[in-house]
């Protein structure tokens, strides 16, 4: 894509406070987009908001967002780099999550990547500062919390001793709320610019490193060293190739460690025994200063050969890269028949990313957690919408609505699972709707429910156990979540299909012993009236049950299994053998049926005409297992 017109965004300094603002020199970008058209604009904190979302709405090609005001200052920082999320613009710099990290985030990331960083305490107190006195080695660094563009640091800022270090520590903490008290690390300091990386085998985009050479009588980079008298600092690159690489490994590792987008600095100290620390990164740092006025990320680029051009070529290819990945392909509609569901707004090809989950939080939940705290309508959530990521832990909705993703069932869907990323199963129009087969990632705990998909393959009734039938497992392979891959790769299922004399039969699928239980079992199709297919599951409520294979398990007056209807599932009253014929006493649960029948199982016990347990003796029900519902029936002889 060509850039024509570009929008340069910087922090405005009018009506600011800040000790900066009369130092800071004004940035000079449009020297490396000759052919194109640059607009500068001052962001100012009070109307930030406003003023992005007119020049998001303005038709820029490129935005190259310089805003660096901090959260606690009066210029304008992350609520600019919010704004131009929520219109998914192109613009270079770091995103909201790493805009700015925090010092206790920063220093455990670097950690964890096998970098150095200085002994330290986050002091909120003086008890703090104390406890600071006591566990860290002189001399000391008192800095603010955020520790930025060396805002409260002054030549005192350094101590060697606990009362200087009570001093300095209350001025920071009455100013600034608090005060990050360091180990000052006593030898050579080098930084890094940094940004996201080129391709896939970096970490990030280290350039060469430089060293900072203080003035005499100068050890660190006070407010006064680093702003006023900035031209008695000096630079160098660092021309130890081992060094330069391990400066540049450390700044890769603590970027990539923070989950870092668009670029920053990082500043290190080197021992007098030779060991690197992380002093701290500084995401969307100064840059494209004029000539002359360099600050060290510009003296890194124009001693990098054609730097600044490479630089803002990256930056481009990140900002085009970040609006076509923010791009959605669907929109969320609702009718009042059908709810919400998600619709393709453009083409989508075949194998194309929906909804990336990968490497994305989501909130997780245990099962018993569920039942021992959540109220009555949360659970009722959790048995509809909560998909398990093993037996007892489950994934389930953001608590953040705007972050919903309503996908509908179909038995014939659009979309599938690709590991965790939701990927267009067909090639999908505009204007259709986003579907999942619910077998695919829900388990047999979900609630089974009535389809109206209207696929040619339209299953009817949806249940938790679905996903152990063959013909989905063909049509679907490898597109299962991993939960219920795994769960494949060990199933023996409980029964299955049969050919009988009578039409359809269940027969095990494997041995069971007395009272083991065979599956759970759900009700769909509820209704008043008994059907042929319905059991009396409650009191004026029939339900076809499901597993939808269990409708097909015949009667006989000697059974070997029944519904459980206190704990909805279906029991084994004997044991029984693999390939066994599954049956259950009909009257056990159905005080009247819908459809009597002259029964030939030819047992000793065989009761004749089934039609319900009100037409059977009190002797004949005494040999059965019988439902509590029919229990209280035959006791009182009403219904």
């Amino acid at each position: 894509m060509t850039i024509k017109k570009i929008a340069v965004l910087t922090s405005s300094y009018e009506h600011s406070s800040l000790p900066t603002k009369e130092w800071d020199p004004a940035a000079n970008v449009a020297r490396f987009f000759t052919q194109a058209e640059v607009s500068y604009h001052d962001i100012h904190k009070a109307t930030a908001i406003q003023q992005v979302t007119r020049i998001a709405g303005s038709g820029f090609d490129l935005i190259i967002n310089l805003c660096d005001g901090s959260f606690d200052g009066d210029t304008a920082g992350v609520e600019v780099v919010q704004t131009l999320e929520r219109f998914n613009t192109a613009f270079t710099g770091a995103s909201s999550a790493f805009y700015d990290p925090g010092r206790v985030a920063m220093k455990m990331a670097a950690s964890s990547a096998g970098v150095s960083v200085p002994g330290y305490m986050d002091a909120k107190c003086l008890a703090d500062v104390s406890q600071a006195a006591a566990s860290l080695s002189f001399p000391l660094i008192v800095k603010h919390p955020n520790s930025y563009n060396s805002i409260g640091l002054t030549p005192d800022s350094r101590v060697v001793t606990a009362e200087a270090l009570q001093r300095q520590a209350l001025k920071m903490i009455q100013a600034y709320g608090g005060a990050l008290i360091e180990e000052f690390i006593e030898g050579r300091e080098f930084t890094v610019l940094i940004a996201e990386r080129r391709n896939a085998q970096e970490l990030a985009w280290a350039l060469p490193s430089l060293e900072v050479l203080f003035p005499t009588g100068e050890t660190f980079k006070h407010f006064d060293l680093k702003w006023k008298d900035y031209r008695s600092l000096g630079h160098s690159a660092v021309h130890d190739c081992a060094l330069d690489l391990q400066l540049q490994d450390a700044a890769s590792r603590t970027f990539f460690a923070l989950n870092g987008t668009g670029y920053a600095r990082c500043d290190f100290r080197m021992s007098a025994s030779g060991e690197i620390f992380l002093l701290e990164i500084n995401p969307n740092c100064d840059v494209f200063y004029p000539e002359g006025a360099y600050g060290c990320a510009d003296e890194i680029l124009a001693m990098t050969p054609d730097g600044h051009i490479r630089f803002v070529e990256h930056l481009i290819a990140l900002a085009q890269m970040r609006r076509e990945a923010g791009r959605r392909c669907w929109v969320t509609r609702f009718d009042r028949e059908n709810g919400f569901g998600m619709f393709a707004v453009a083409p989508i090809g075949a194998g194309s990313l929906i909804k990336r989950h990968e490497q994305c939080n989501q909130a997780i939940v245990s099962q018993d957690y569920v039942h021992q705290h959540w109220p009555s309508l949360a659970r009722r959530w959790f048995d509809q919408y909560a998909w398990p990521l093993n037996e007892e832990v489950y994934a389930i909705w953001s608590s953040n609505p705007q972050e919903w993703c309503p996908i509908n069932h179909s038995c014939e869907p659009t979309a599938w699972l690709d590991g965790l990323n939701v990927m267009a199963r067909r090639d999908i129009n505009p204007g259709e709707q986003l579907t999942l087969d619910y077998a695919t990632y829900y388990g047999s705990a979900m609630a089974a429910f009535d389809c109206h998909c209207d696929a040619p393959a339209c299953r009817g009734v949806v249940s938790g156990n679905d996903y152990l039938l063959p013909e989905l497992q063909a049509r679907y392979g490898e597109h299962f979540s991993a939960f219920l891959k795994h769960e494949l790769k060990g199933a023996q299922l409980p029964y299955k299909l049969m050919e009988t004399p009578y039409g359809l039969g269940v027969a095990s699928g494997r041995a069971w012993r007395e009272g083991d239980t065979l599956c759970k079992v759900g009700w769909a199709k509820q209704g008043s009236h008994a059907t042929r297919w319905t059991i009396h599951f409650a009191q004026g409520l029939h339900g076809e049950p499901h597993p939808l294979e269990l409708r097909y398990i015949n009667h006989s007056c000697n059974p070997n299994v029944f519904f459980d209807i206190e704990h909805n599932v279906l029991r084994a009253l004997r044991a029984i053998e693999p390939d066994e014929p599954l049956s259950f006493f009909y009257p056990s649960t159905e005080w009247s049926m819908a459809e009597a029948f002259q029964c030939a199982c030819g047992q000793d016990n065989c009761c004749g005409r089934i039609a319900g347990a009100q037409y059977l003796s009190d002797a004949e029900l005494a040999r059965h297992r019988l439902s509590p519902l029919i229990e209280h029936c035959k006791l009182h002889r009403i219904w």
